[in-house]
C-alpha cells in the first residue's frame, strides 16, 4: 500500500527492472541525486527533482564495473 508521494517504474521483465535497479543505485546517479535534493525539505525526492534523472546519460555515465560493485553492495542474491 502506498500513498501519493510514491513513484513507479514499470517494466516488462525482472531482468530490465534488475538493471535499471543497479543503475539507479550506482554511486554515481546517488551523487547526482544528493547534488540536486534539498535534504533539509520534508521529502527531498520529489517527482519535480526525479524527472531530473536522465536515464541515457545514467547508463552512459555508469561503467558496468560500478554496476557489479553496486550489485556486492547491496547484498543481494544472485538471480538464476
Amino acid at each position: 500500500m502506498t500513498d501519493d508521494t510514491a513513484c513507479f517504474l514499470a517494466f516488462d521483465d525482472y531482468d530490465t527492472a534488475y538493471c535499471m535497479m543497479l543503475l539507479l543505485n550506482s554511486a554515481t546517479v546517488q551523487n547526482f541525486l544528493l547534488s540536486i535534493a534539498f535534504l533539509d525539505n520534508k521529502r527531498p525526492y520529489t517527482v519535480k527533482l526525479l524527472s531530473h534523472i536522465d536515464f541515457h546519460k545514467c547508463v552512459n555515465k555508469v561503467s558496468y564495473e560500478e554496476i557489479q560493485q553496486t550489485e556486492n553492495n547491496q547484498q543481494l542474491e544472485k538471480h538464476l
